[in-house]
Protein backbone atom coordinates (compact mmCIF):
# COMPACT_ATOMS: atom_id res chain seq x y z
CA UNK A 1 0.00 0.00 0.00
CA UNK A 2 1.72 3.16 -1.34
CA UNK A 3 0.05 5.86 0.82
CA UNK A 4 0.07 4.85 4.14
CA UNK A 5 3.52 2.64 4.42
CA UNK A 6 6.79 3.95 4.26
CA UNK A 7 8.46 4.85 1.43
CA UNK A 8 12.45 5.63 2.26
CA UNK A 9 14.70 3.43 0.03
CA UNK A 10 15.59 1.70 3.40
CA UNK A 11 12.22 0.99 4.37
CA UNK A 12 10.09 -2.74 4.10
CA UNK A 13 8.55 -1.99 0.60
CA UNK A 14 11.08 -0.67 -1.44
CA UNK A 15 13.72 -2.98 -0.01
CA UNK A 16 11.32 -5.93 -0.95
CA UNK A 17 10.48 -4.53 -3.99
CA UNK A 18 14.24 -4.10 -5.43
CA UNK A 19 15.19 -7.61 -4.01
CA UNK A 20 12.25 -9.14 -6.08
CA UNK A 21 12.75 -7.24 -8.91
CA UNK A 22 16.74 -8.23 -8.83
CA UNK A 23 15.66 -11.78 -8.04
CA UNK A 24 13.56 -12.33 -10.99
CA UNK A 25 14.05 -14.09 -14.07
CA UNK A 26 11.24 -13.45 -15.91
CA UNK A 27 11.34 -11.59 -19.27
CA UNK A 28 9.44 -8.56 -18.64
CA UNK A 29 9.00 -6.71 -15.18
CA UNK A 30 6.06 -4.56 -14.35
CA UNK A 31 5.62 -2.65 -10.99
CA UNK A 32 1.94 -0.96 -9.99
CA UNK A 33 0.83 0.77 -7.29
CA UNK A 34 -2.51 2.59 -6.33
CA UNK A 35 -1.25 6.13 -6.12
CA UNK A 36 1.14 7.10 -9.13
CA UNK A 37 4.07 8.74 -9.33
CA UNK A 38 2.99 11.18 -11.48
CA UNK A 39 -1.00 12.51 -10.62
CA UNK A 40 -3.34 15.67 -11.12
CA UNK A 41 -6.74 13.68 -10.29
CA UNK A 42 -8.09 13.49 -6.89
CA UNK A 43 -4.36 13.07 -5.84
CA UNK A 44 -1.74 15.85 -6.56
CA UNK A 45 1.73 14.55 -7.40
CA UNK A 46 3.58 18.10 -6.71
CA UNK A 47 2.25 18.30 -3.40
CA UNK A 48 1.29 15.38 -1.37
CA UNK A 49 4.39 13.74 0.39
CA UNK A 50 3.42 10.27 -0.12
CA UNK A 51 3.56 10.29 -4.01
CA UNK A 52 6.73 12.58 -3.92
CA UNK A 53 8.40 10.17 -2.35
CA UNK A 54 7.30 7.36 -4.52
CA UNK A 55 8.34 9.76 -7.58
CA UNK A 56 11.89 10.07 -5.36
CA UNK A 57 12.63 6.47 -3.97
CA UNK A 58 11.13 4.27 -5.99
CA UNK A 59 11.12 4.90 -9.26
CA UNK A 60 15.18 4.90 -9.19
CA UNK A 61 14.99 1.81 -7.38
CA UNK A 62 13.10 0.40 -9.75
CA UNK A 63 15.03 2.03 -13.20
CA UNK A 64 18.22 0.58 -11.78
CA UNK A 65 16.53 -3.20 -11.23
CA UNK A 66 15.53 -3.42 -14.83
CA UNK A 67 12.24 -2.86 -14.77
CA UNK A 68 9.79 -2.21 -18.26
CA UNK A 69 6.70 -0.81 -16.98
CA UNK A 70 5.49 1.08 -14.45
CA UNK A 71 1.33 1.42 -13.62
CA UNK A 72 -0.45 3.25 -11.45
CA UNK A 73 -3.80 3.98 -10.72
CA UNK A 74 -5.79 7.44 -9.31
CA UNK A 75 -5.00 10.02 -12.19
CA UNK A 76 -6.86 11.70 -14.95
CA UNK A 77 -5.41 13.28 -18.01
CA UNK A 78 -7.59 15.55 -18.27
CA UNK A 79 -11.38 15.82 -18.25
CA UNK A 80 -11.97 18.70 -20.10
CA UNK A 81 -10.15 18.69 -23.60
CA UNK A 82 -9.91 20.26 -27.27
CA UNK A 83 -9.02 18.59 -30.29
CA UNK A 84 -5.59 18.94 -31.39
CA UNK A 85 -5.06 20.59 -27.83
CA UNK A 86 -5.88 17.78 -25.64
CA UNK A 87 -6.54 18.79 -21.54
CA UNK A 88 -7.14 22.13 -20.79
CA UNK A 89 -5.75 21.90 -17.59
CA UNK A 90 -3.05 19.61 -15.55
CA UNK A 91 -2.66 21.78 -13.33
CA UNK A 92 0.97 19.84 -13.23
CA UNK A 93 4.58 21.11 -12.36
CA UNK A 94 5.37 18.81 -15.53
CA UNK A 95 2.61 20.74 -17.60
CA UNK A 96 1.45 18.39 -20.64
CA UNK A 97 4.71 16.25 -20.46
CA UNK A 98 2.75 12.99 -19.21
CA UNK A 99 -0.96 13.80 -19.99
CA UNK A 100 -2.41 11.22 -21.16
CA UNK A 101 -1.14 7.99 -23.06
CA UNK A 102 2.14 6.19 -23.20
CA UNK A 103 5.53 7.89 -22.65
CA UNK A 104 9.30 7.03 -22.12
CA UNK A 105 10.32 7.65 -18.40
CA UNK A 106 14.03 7.12 -18.19
CA UNK A 107 14.46 2.98 -18.94
CA UNK A 108 11.02 2.39 -18.03
CA UNK A 109 7.60 2.72 -19.59
CA UNK A 110 5.19 4.97 -18.16
CA UNK A 111 1.17 4.67 -18.81
CA UNK A 112 -1.04 7.10 -18.23
CA UNK A 113 -4.81 7.11 -18.45
CA UNK A 114 -7.44 9.55 -18.57
CA UNK A 115 -9.61 7.30 -16.48
CA UNK A 116 -13.02 6.77 -16.25
CA UNK A 117 -14.61 8.77 -13.57
CA UNK A 118 -15.22 12.06 -12.83
CA UNK A 119 -13.40 14.67 -10.18
CA UNK A 120 -15.47 15.35 -7.45
CA UNK A 121 -15.03 18.38 -5.30
CA UNK A 122 -15.92 21.87 -5.73
CA UNK A 123 -15.81 21.42 -9.44
CA UNK A 124 -18.13 20.82 -12.43
CA UNK A 125 -18.93 16.95 -12.76
CA UNK A 126 -18.26 17.14 -16.37
CA UNK A 127 -16.40 15.48 -19.16
CA UNK A 128 -15.61 17.35 -22.33
CA UNK A 129 -13.76 15.70 -25.59
CA UNK A 130 -11.98 13.69 -22.97
CA UNK A 131 -14.13 10.53 -23.04
CA UNK A 132 -13.53 7.60 -20.35
CA UNK A 133 -11.01 5.22 -20.77
CA UNK A 134 -10.21 1.78 -19.82
CA UNK A 135 -6.34 0.71 -21.30
CA UNK A 136 -5.51 -2.64 -22.08
CA UNK A 137 -1.78 -3.10 -22.46
CA UNK A 138 0.06 -6.23 -24.89
CA UNK A 139 3.84 -6.23 -23.81
CA UNK A 140 5.19 -7.91 -26.92
CA UNK A 141 9.38 -8.25 -27.45
CA UNK A 142 11.19 -4.94 -28.93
Amino acid sequence: ESYETPRAPTDPMLTWAQADAASTTRDWIIAFWHHPPYSKGSHNSDTETPLIEMRENALPILEAAGVDLVLGGHTHGGQVALPWYGALVTLSKYGKQYEAGLYRAGAMWLYVSRGIGMEGGTGPRVRFCSRPAVAVLEAVPE
